[in-house]
């Protein structure tokens, strides 16, 4: 059988106060016989004084010499004028304990014996509630004994007082016990509160679940522990969370790996297949139909440099999202970047009829690679280009905003859904619907944007409306100290 804690400290309150109790009884008990007993011996010495002045004076008032004689003769008489004087009963005997004046002493008991031998005694005789004490010790005159006196006392009354006394102490005792008894109910049960709590809080997390709500206000050890419990559940919380992430995020990285790698397999299959395709046929018909020939190198070729911009962008794909490429950092004038960026695009876009407007703020600066900052630019000025509307224009903004340097690439193209926007940076991925000028493009311009500002510790933001355009915004870092 398991006891609970709070079991156990009832039980020991309990025992604790019971011993107390019985003690304090027994105390209670030896105190009051005591008490009695003291006033007992204190009325027999004083009786024993009164006495003897009473019996020399009655002797000297009846002018005889007291004797055995003396007494017999005057010991009725005397017994009641002592009786009456002292409130008690008193009866005189001969030297061998016979009683003298008449009646017999119903209590006669081991004082009188004691008497008879010289010594002065008394004793307490109890007979259910009633308590008397009776004195007897020898009279002497001359060196001789010549009689003893035995005087009675009743105290019942002081008796009686004192049962009361202790079936107070009895009931009393009863009361502080089932007092304390109850209060170790309620205090152990507050004490324990706590460790309950914990105790259910720690099934709980043995169960699983870490969802819980310990609310212990004590400052004590047990307030502590309860404190130390709820950050320990809290630390395994988060650490479950960090695992859970780190989980999500190792399927979503694999589902994405091989989406890219299923896309690049299509990617690099679809050229293959026209260049073996053309490459048979040209084998085995030869040089028999000179259109058909030439029409079949021109896809091998096409295809063969679809095939080399695949690997190319999937290279530089690979080179902006690895940890272990080394960037070369240093202070660029990102307007002039982008002035010169510009006018090496600017022959592309008038083919189309697009004008490029730039607007630079002068000496802006950010922290960054060079060349890779070159690709982010012509990647986002490839994009505004090839889908941007003939004869429209392509806004190139940068400006400082606060302490980050502006990147903003603006197009007046037809837009892209708003349900697509959060799935256009992910490799080869191609807004359905959406056609661009020039085909060849592997979809994978905007994925290399996104690890290249990255990389330089940037954020990039793309906004779109249908039939009114695109606008993308890099943020890069604080400006740098040139």
């Amino acid at each position: 059988m398991r006891f609970r804690i709070q079991h156990k400290m009832v039980i020991l309150f309990s025992v604790i106060i019971f011993a107390g109790l019985i003690s304090l009884l027994i105390v209670s008990y030896r105190i009051t016989e005591m008490n009695m007993l003291q006033t007992v011996k204190t009325d027999m010495i004083a009786a024993k004084k009164s006495l003897d002045i009473y019996i020399n004076q009655y002797f000297l008032l009846s002018n005889r010499e007291p004797g055995e004689t003396s007494l017999s003769d005057e010991a009725e008489g005397l017994s009641r004028q002592l009786s009456a004087d002292l409130g008690s009963e008193v009866r005189l005997y001969d030297r061998d304990g016979n009683q003298l004046g008449g009646g017999a002493s119903d209590s006669e008991g081991e004082e009188l014996d004691a008497a008879q031998r010289g010594e002065i005694a008394y004793n307490i005789h109890f007979s259910e509630n009633r308590a008397t004490a009776a004195l007897a010790y020898p009279l002497e005159a001359g060196g001789k004994t010549y009689g003893i006196v035995r005087y009675q006392k009743d105290y019942s009354q002081l008796y009686t007082a004192s049962l009361r006394f202790k079936q107070t102490i009895q009931i009393f005792a009863a009361v502080i016990f089932l007092i304390v008894f109850v209060s170790s109910i309620i205090i152990s049960r507050q004490i324990t509160k706590p460790v309950r709590q914990l105790s259910k809080s720690s099934q709980q997390v043995y169960a699983g679940d870490y969802n819980i709500d310990i609310r212990v206000s004590s400052r004590d050890e047990i307030g502590e522990l309860a404190g130390m419990f709820k950050k320990m559940v809290q630390k395994i919380r988060e650490q479950i969370r960090i695992i859970e992430q780190e989980r999500d995020a190792l399927k979503k990285a694999q589902a994405q790996n091989k989406v890219f790698f299923d896309n690049a397999t299509h990617e690099m299959k679809t050229p293959l297949t026209t260049i073996i395709g053309y490459a048979q046929i040209i084998k085995e018909n030869g040089f028999t139909e000179r259109e058909f020939f030439e029409r079949g190198l021109d896809s091998i070729i096409r295809e063969g440099k679809r095939l080399n911009q695949t690997v190319i962008e999937m290279l530089t794909l690979a080179q902006a999202s690895s940890a272990q490429t080394e960037y070369r950092m240093e202070p660029v004038n990102l307007g002039e970047l982008v002035l010169e960026t510009s006018e090496e695009l600017q022959i592309k876009a008038a083919k189309y009829g697009i004008r490029i407007q730039t607007s630079a703020q002068d000496k802006l600066y950010v922290m960054g690679d060079r060349n890779r900052l070159k690709e982010v630019i012509i990647n986002l000025l490839d994009n505004a280009i090839n889908y941007g509307r003939v004869n429209s224009a392509v806004r190139v903004d940068v400006f400082k905003e606060g302490e980050a340097p502006i990147l903003q690439v603006a197009d007046q193209g037809e837009g892209i859904p708003p349900a697509q926007l959060e799935h256009i940076f992910e490799p080869f991925y191609r807004v359905p619907g959406r056609k661009g000028r020039e085909r060849g493009s592997a979809g994978l311009g905007l994925a290399i944007v996104k690890g290249i500002v990255a990389k330089h510790g940037g954020s990039i933001q793309v906004k779109s409306n249908i039939n009114e355009g695109t606008t993308v915004t890099v943020r890069f870092a604080g400006e740098p100290n040139v």
